[in-house]
């Protein structure tokens, strides 16, 4: 039998889970809408004033793109689309290709052919003073990436983003802002330090944002927190915590160690989803 305080702990556990587990349910399908962004774009910043056609035109574009599964199957939808390429279709080609070829093992392969072939004519739309600044987050963090740290094309890109972020900050998703830091951080990429800077302060201003699971665990792994941020973040991870699968509970149990943080009100709380969960904690979920 647990001693009393064990037992406690757990008894209040499983109350803030019930509790909690509602309001997190409801947040699942802005989790879901997030995560979808660097795949779907059509639905971001779609102005009224566009004719159906051409947002038709383009909505099937994107389809087709995210509808290849292969690098090679890519390769022959970049042929057939129509162009000049818009900035939409562009961004998501870059994105489609990253994730493609990550999960092939070939980003050194996809990289190469993407030089040879048609980033300069993914340059002529990403680089343009209209440049939205979801389409600027997903192309640079795509080129990261794929180890595409140099050309013209990403130091467009940088001085975009740069500019995009100190004045269209209420309309960037901060997923996308996420996943930028854990591309810098995962690939060793030195920003500009202006660029950084605004980095690091959109993230902060929009923490309370955060309503992935995968968002909150890779903000507190990826980007270095102040103690005072460190506590938001936090905060915002207990409030997630209910929807945390077995792998992300581990991570967030090795982050919070390795950063030496014992909030007693989280321990107890992934003490009791792992008793909860059903899945196996298997020494591949434990080592991932």
């Amino acid at each position: 039998m647990l001693p009393v305080y064990a037992r406690m702990m757990h008894h209040r556990s499983t109350i803030y889970l019930r509790r909690h587990f509602s309001k997190a349910i409801e947040n699942s399908a802005i989790d879901a809408e997030l995560s979808s962004l660097i795949n779907d774009l059509t639905g971001v910043g779609v102005h009224n004033s566009i004719p159906k056609s051409k947002t038709s035109k383009k909505t099937a574009n994107i389809r087709r793109i995210q509808a290849a599964g292969t690098v090679d199957a890519l390769k022959q939808v970049c042929e057939k689309l129509e162009r000049p390429l818009n900035a939409e279709t562009s961004a998501s080609l870059l994105g489609r290709f990253s994730s493609l070829s990550f999960e092939s093992r070939s980003v050194g392969e996809a990289a190469k052919w993407l030089q040879s072939n048609l980033l300069s004519e993914l340059s002529s739309s990403l680089t343009r003073d209209d440049l939205r600044v979801e389409d600027a987050l997903v192309s640079i963090t795509s080129l990261i990436s794929m180890g595409i740290t140099s050309g013209r094309l990403y130091e467009a890109l940088l001085s975009s983003l740069t500019s995009r972020l100190s004045t269209s900050l209420s309309t960037v998703p901060v997923s996308l802002l996420i996943r930028l830091a854990a591309a810098v951080r995962t690939h060793s990429v030195q920003l500009p330090d202006e660029t950084q800077n605004l980095l690091n302060e959109c993230l902060q201003l929009k923490t309370s944002e955060v309503e992935s699971t995968g968002d909150a665990i890779s903000l507190l792994i990826n980007v270095k927190l102040s103690n005072t941020w460190l506590e938001v973040v936090l905060d915002k991870v207990k409030e997630l915590l209910p929807l945390m699968s077995t792998g992300e509970l581990v991570s967030l149990a090795a982050c919070l160690a390795s950063r030496g943080r014992r909030r007693l009100d989280i321990l107890p709380l992934i003490a009791a989803a792992f008793h909860a969960n059903p899945g196996r904690l298997t020494v591949t979920v434990i080592f991932v």
